[in-house]
């Protein structure tokens, strides 16, 4: 299966229901366990795989310049509906991120979309993400752990091995935090999630 675009075909199908689910998600409880993690403001942020907007919007409203980046469409223009006047939004997405061209950002936000790229797309993303992050900057990922619904294009994720992936691009851990899930259904199925917290040293 192609993860990647299995994900984006199913995203896209079921958009309008999708968008939904995400507003009920209480972006405070989102971003509780990562308040220490997050740079002051103003400061440029991406939030790729930005769904509807939803954690993009949170930040926004404290005051930081957010770029929300996401591929499909239906997700897109819901997003732009809620919170379109608060949020640069960018059709693009990962590995390749093409459209951001040479932009760099303080923080670079990638939540619940890691588990959607193969292994050989989660490299090339790591590196396109670091190079995408300003000298002190930071990468917020989270890592799935748990069952994989049939049928879903979902890739087991090994923590220990996205933290050498990182590293190899020239990242480095300052802190890993293990979540709930935030949707009910989530955890039901006793799903999990890492956040690892990368920082870009490179000053070159």
């Amino acid at each position: 299966m192609d993860t990647g675009n299995e994900a984006l075909r199913i995203y896209a199908k079921n958009a309008e229901q999708l968008a939904t689910r995400y507003e009920t998600v209480d972006a405070d409880a989102v971003f509780a366990p990562l308040a220490s993690l997050l740079p002051e403001a103003p400061a440029c942020i991406a939030d790729i795989g930005a769904g509807t907007g939803r954690d993009a919007a949170w930040l926004a409203a404290r005051a930081h310049r957010v770029t929300a980046v996401e591929p499909t469409p239906g997700l897109r223009d819901a997003g732009i509906a809620r919170h379109g006047d608060s949020l640069e939004w960018v059709s693009d997405t990962l590995p390749d991120l093409t459209a951001l061209g040479n932009r760099t950002f303080n923080l670079i936000f990638v939540n619940a979309v890691w588990h959607h790229l193969d292994e050989s797309s989660r490299q090339t993303a790591i590196s396109r993400l670091a190079k995408l992050t300003r000298a002190g900057g930071r990468i917020l990922v989270s890592l799935r752990h748990g069952p994989r619904p049939k049928g879903q294009p979902i890739e087991p994720l090994d923590t220990e091995q996205e933290i050498d992936r990182a590293q190899r691009a020239g990242l480095q851990l300052i802190e890993r935090i293990v979540t709930d899930s935030r949707q009910e259904h989530n955890r039901q199925a006793d799903v999990t999630w890492t956040w690892l917290a990368l920082e870009q040293r490179d000053i070159s």
